[in-house]
């Protein structure tokens, strides 16, 4: 009874399959990640636009004339 080969072939399959998997996980995983960077990177920019000073900015000289 020689089993070994079978074995050896089959333990080689199963490695080769379990690395497919992981290699896609990684690969997945660095996308994701790449991604959340991308989102982060977009919420860190200062937006263009308004400049208007925030706060309560009304000119009380012009009221006082009365």
């Amino acid at each position: 009874m020689n089993s070994t080969p079978y074995t050896l072939v089959a333990a080689e399959s199963a490695a080769q399959q379990i690395l497919l998997i992981q290699g896609h996980k990684i690969s997945s995983h660095n996308q994701t990640i790449a991604g959340q960077i991308n989102a982060i990177r977009q919420l860190m920019q200062v937006p263009a636009g308004s400049s208007r000073p925030i706060g309560f900015t009304a000119d009380i000289s012009k009221h006082r004339s009365k």
